[in-house]
């Protein structure tokens, strides 16, 4: 079997999006792509800038599934197209990221992509379970926005104690 580079196996996501899904297909294809080869990207994982430029780390990308990929694609094309990153404002980064992560998964996985163990998936029910110092929080996700998501987060999850938000500098990572 022919082992297709990173670049390659993003290219054969964005048309396998073409197929399944026009919605997706449409945001992804009008984003840019690139290895994060400069560590513009706080995580060694993916993520987007307000723009529409995508930012990945190789290695992060060879580790997903095909399946896994292309719900990646779909979820980072969602925080442009969501302008997640233009509605940040004086919000906690950590927290409006973790906000934002918990809607666009549950669209994502209601519409029947994979995304990779290890980020903040809803369960089938839509429920988000999240530790916090005092034990474990339970949110659920369905018809909310990530704004209303934000405001329930906010009371339950610690303060970002970081200067970052009065410059509109970003701290956090996303996923």
């Amino acid at each position: 079997m022919i082992q297709l580079t990173t670049e390659e196996r993003i290219i054969k996501a964005k048309i396998q999006l073409q197929k399944q899904s026009p919605f997706f297909a449409h945001l992804v294809m009008n984003m840019k792509i690139q290895e994060d080869k400069n560590g513009k990207l706080p995580v060694p994982t993916m993520g987007v800038d307000p723009k529409g430029n995508a930012f990945y780390n190789a290695e992060w990308i060879d580790s997903l599934t095909d399946g896994e990929l292309k719900g990646v694609l779909c979820h980072e094309t969602m925080h442009v197209a969501l302008q997640h990153l233009i509605r940040l404002g004086k919000k906690q980064m950590l927290i409006w990221n973790v906000a934002t992560d918990m809607a666009i998964n549950w669209i994502i996985t209601q519409e029947g992509y994979q995304l990779p163990k290890g980020g903040i998936i809803p369960d089938s029910s839509g429920r988000v379970e999240i530790e916090t110092e005092e034990g474990k929080k339970y949110f659920d996700v369905p018809d909310k926005a990530a704004d209303q998501l934000y405001e329930e987060l906010v009371k339950e999850l610690p303060e970002c104690k970081c200067d970052c938000h009065d410059d509109g500098n970003k701290c956090g990572s996303d996923q």
